[in-house]
């Protein structure tokens, strides 16, 4: 009723014949005997399994061999993965972590507006012959060189103030800081709030003295031009501090302004910022105008809450000291002589000394209205 099947084994054998006469063979595993089962249950160790492989699984471990990659041979074993990690390796990835890796148009931007001698050179290499460099005079934090690398002012943190003059007495009394991470977990911190304008011009002329082993000439023509413009506008009277934050955000917008002329229409069309560094720039003029509308505002709210003064209070202050002590009677009962009135001090005891004799009083005097405010009780 039931045919009986072909041995799995003679289809193998059918299957697997090939060229060459090779016989294949199956996986068998050999099992121990009932004397070596009794002595691992009697406490030793476990004896070893015995595997056959195929010539087929050891052509596969072959190829393998052949093609694995370089580095595995220097690897660890399987079985010491979880024993540890090499130091190599945390060392690698300590580097990686803490390296300066810029972006595609960070690089974009620096080789656009790089000093020649710094084209083709690695990003992190850079920063740190910047930040080595002797003839420095601002703190040269690694986030502040990063900033520096594709021109990241205004929006993206930086600041022409970061680069003022830092004397050594400031280096001590600053916390410390990180000097060896360049990743960007080393954030940039805020430059100061409340710069003097003899703060800002030091740091543009130290942003000038950096920038011409750092930029291209045309790049650096334009923060030249930036630092002329504001000596210019300090020329005869120096601008007071809420002016020099104007002139401070200014700089960095335009500067700002620039790096996106780069981006967007290159270097040649970013060139025009040097133009706006003018008296006639909206944007100042803008500025400015808020700066004199805020103080026009407090003025207006100062006169407001100061108490009103009463017109005829002046004039009451000026009679009771004209009238003093003396009774109105006795005054309207003075003789007069057109608008002036008999001094009550030549009447007196004391007697006016107008001639310069006691008791006797001049012509001229007698009859003075100024006299009304010697009288006496």
């Amino acid at each position: 009723m039931f045919e009986v099947p072909e041995s799995s084994s003679g289809k193998r054998k059918a299957t697997t014949a090939a060229p060459g006469n090779r016989s294949a063979t199956r996986r068998r595993i050999l099992h121990d005997d009932d004397d070596q089962s009794s002595e691992w249950s009697g406490g030793g160790s476990p004896p070893p399994t015995t595997i056959h492989i195929d010539d087929d699984d050891a052509d596969v471990r072959a190829v393998q061999h052949q093609n694995r990659v370089f580095n595995d041979g220097l690897g660890p074993t399987p079985d010491s993965v979880a024993d540890g990690i090499l130091d190599s390796g945390d060392d690698a990835r300590s580097r990686a972590a803490n390296a300066f890796r810029p972006t595609a148009l960070e690089q974009q931007i620096h080789t656009t507006i790089a000093h020649p001698v710094n084209k083709g050179k690695n990003a992190q290499c850079i920063l740190e012959c910047a930040q080595q460099a002797r003839d420095n005079r601002f703190s040269t934090t690694l986030p502040v060189l990063r900033g520096a690398y594709d021109f990241g002012f205004h929006t993206r943190g930086l600041s022409v103030m970061h680069f003022e003059r830092v004397t050594r007495a400031q280096t001590f009394q600053s916390p410390t800081t990180n000097m060896t991470d360049f990743s960007r977990k080393n954030n940039i911190q805020p430059a100061t709030t409340s710069p003097t304008y003899a703060n800002l011009v030091d740091a543009l002329h130290n942003r000038r003295r950096f920038g011409r082993s750092f930029y291209n000439d045309a790049t650096v023509e334009v923060t030249d031009t930036a630092t002329t413009f504001v000596e210019t506008f300090g020329d005869g009277n120096e601008p007071d501090g809420k002016t020099t934050r104007i002139l401070v955000i200014w700089v960095n917008m335009k500067l700002c302004r620039f790096r996106g002329l780069v981006v967007s229409d290159g270097l040649s069309a970013a060139l025009s910022v040097q133009s706006e560094f003018s008296l006639h720039d909206v944007l100042l003029s803008e500025l400015l105008y808020d700066q004199q509308q805020a103080r026009i505002t407090a003025l207006t709210s100062l006169l407001a809450a100061k108490p009103s003064v009463n017109p005829g209070g002046a004039t009451r202050t000026r009679d009771a000291r004209k009238h003093g002590g003396v009774p109105k009677s006795v005054l309207h009962s003075l003789p007069k002589q057109g608008s002036h009135t008999l001094c009550m001090k030549h009447l007196s005891k004391v007697g006016c000394s107008g001639n310069g004799t006691p008791g006797a009083a001049s012509p001229t005097n007698v009859l003075i209205s100024s006299h009304r405010r010697c009288l006496q009780r």
